[in-house]
């Protein structure tokens, strides 16, 4: 039979469990008192999981041979798998009243004793075992988790790094301790860290998915997806990521990579933050029905969520229903009465005629929001207004190659300013929104560019040929400030051209539920006169398309008179 024993372990050590647990149970039929093979079947049959027969062949090992601590251990094992931990405690004592000085041993009791909760008596046997082995391993890192569960991170460290000292390799401790240096925000450390948890074990969910967060917080998105998506095949349900990888492409402006993620993540979850992103994304993709089904579901969960309620405003506005749009705006006004944006929507529904201007909040998120969409979406609409304003102002200035001092109020990301750029020796662009301003940068085609109010930047300037506003004067009702503001910084004989939409009923403005002004003509004509301008043109054109309407303005091309 030892030929056959030495076969049978020599499989078992190999990984070969069907041939092992085959000789194994073979040696046991003629040899049902062989304690030894007892022991290694149930050793076995704890590998595969299968503790209650695991137990059965223990129990007869350890009634053939009663004080082998050995037996009592592998007993404690298997009843601490089966939850059994009092029992398991037991057999614990047992085989360290017959072995006092075995490390295992005290790690074993220790771990039975973490997992009750019972943490002082975890650390007094994980510390009995490193003394009695100071190199041992598993017992150091069993009690940096004992540690860090009592936020002694100082101490916890202390004992990872021991264990990376004895084994550098060691992927868990790798693991742990970036994840202490996490916390701490030693960021460069942690990340360094995770890195070589994964070098040891690339299976590691916890390892790749806090990596990935360290990575977003540092702006490298690319970097951070493959961990995320890592961290998906591993655990498909693992929430963080799902919504991490979702609000990536979401800031990305990738809103048909980022719906699968926040789809089953509202299905997992069925919360707020999943079910208003999916709102968000539906907006971005133009899938308005489908945007209002979810932010509906976000509002049964949070009814008074301000975010919500002016999304779902907006989509009503655009959709031209205006009871349903200014119950939303009633709402979020409800929450933040002091807010001016919602003030000035809810004045625009209700065509109130009290605003004069469009608060410099709402100008400047609408256009950061809209900043990625911008020139696609004009171009979609049929807006010709930047050439129809550089032809106006070269019949009247003439073709002087980069002779012209130009300053573009509202540039926007410079659709206007491109038409200029080869008429400007100097050519400024003033806008409020940052996103447009850096879109622009991008394009080269300013001199100088300027964030602000153009009624506040304006006075800077001086000795100015040409100021152009393209559909930027929509913003504002009471226009006198800019025409004064306009005058003074245009050199006598300068010309400022500009684009109104037009108000045939109201004057001198009105604020439409599109919250854009329209100007009457006749209030045009007084303040330019006022302000000394001579009116060279007022043409009526198309503005844009806004579904199947054609929103008609005028474009008017004014002079600086003498003063």
């Amino acid at each position: 039979m030892t030929d056959l024993y030495l076969t049978a372990l020599r499989e078992h050590q190999a990984g070969n469990l069907d041939l092992a647990e085959k000789i194994y149970r073979e040696i046991i039929a003629a040899e049902p008192k062989n304690h030894d093979v007892l022991h290694l079947l149930s050793i076995l049959l704890a590998q595969r999981k299968d503790f209650l027969n695991a137990h059965y062949f223990i129990e007869r090992a350890l009634a053939i041979t009663p004080n082998s601590p050995t037996f009592h251990n592998s007993m404690g094992n298997i009843l601490k798998n089966l939850n059994q931990h009092e029992g398991a405690i037991s057999h614990y004592k047992t085989a360290l009243q017959l072995q006092p000085d075995n490390a295992s041993v005290h790690n074993n009791l220790g771990n039975v004793f973490y997992h009750m909760e019972k943490i002082d008596e975890a650390k007094e046997h994980y510390y009995e075992a490193i003394r009695l082995r100071p190199q041992y391993v598993d017992a150091y890192y069993n009690l940096s988790l004992v540690l860090i569960k009592q936020d002694s991170v100082s101490e916890a460290s202390k004992n990872l790094r021991m264990i990376l000292q004895i084994q550098p390799g060691h992927d868990k401790a790798h693991g742990s301790l970036a994840y202490l240096l996490q916390m701490q925000g030693e960021f460069d450390q942690a990340m360094h860290h995770y890195q070589k948890a994964l070098e040891g074990n690339d299976d590691n969910v916890l390892s790749h998915h806090n990596l990935g967060v360290i990575l977003t917080n540092k702006g490298r998105y690319y970097d951070a997806i493959p961990h995320f998506k890592k961290t998906l095949d591993l655990q498909p349900e693992h929430v963080e990521a799902l919504s991490n990888l979702g609000s990536i492409f979401m800031l990305q402006r990738k809103a048909a990579e980022a719906l699968p993620y926040f789809f089953l993540l509202a299905r997992l979850t069925h919360d707020f933050d999943a079910y208003y992103n999916l709102g968000v994304i539906y907006i971005e993709l133009s899938s308005f029905d489908e945007a209002v089904i979810y932010f509906e579901k976000a509002l049964k969960i949070l009814p008074n969520d301000f975010a919500t309620n002016i999304n779902l405003g907006v989509i009503h506005l655009q959709r031209r229903d205006f009871d349903k749009a200014e119950s939303y705006y009633l709402q979020a006004h409800n929450l933040q009465p002091n807010n001016e944006e919602v003030s000035y929507i809810l004045a625009a529904i209700g065509q109130k005629s009290e605003q004069s201007r469009a608060p410099v909040e709402y100008v400047k998120n609408l256009f950061d929001q809209y900043a990625p969409y911008f020139d696609k979406h004009l171009e979609m609409l049929g807006h010709e207004v930047p050439q129809l304003l550089f032809d106006a102002v070269q019949n009247v200035v003439g073709r002087k190659e980069s002779d012209l001092m130009v300053l573009d109020l509202g540039c926007g990301t410079g659709m206007s300013g491109a038409k200029f750029k080869s008429s400007a020796r100097r050519l400024i662009g003033i806008d409020l929104s940052e996103k447009m301003l850096e879109i622009a940068q991008s394009k080269n085609i300013y001199t100088d560019l300027r964030l602000g109010a153009i009624e506040d930047v304006v006075i800077g300037f001086s000795d100015l040929d040409v100021i152009i506003a393209s559909d930027t004067l929509v913003y504002f009702g009471d226009l006198m400030d800019i025409f004064s503001k306009c005058h003074l910084a245009l050199k006598d004989g300068g010309v400022f051209a500009f684009t109104v939409e037009e108000s045939g009923k109201s004057y001198p403005y009105e604020l439409q539920r599109s919250a854009r002004f329209a100007h009457s003509g006749k209030y045009i004509n007084e303040i330019a006169t006022q302000n000394n301008f001579v009116i060279l043109q007022s043409d009526k054109i198309v503005l844009r398309k806004h579904g199947d309407d054609l929103i008609e303005g005028r474009l008017f091309l004014l002079r600086k008179g003498h003063q």
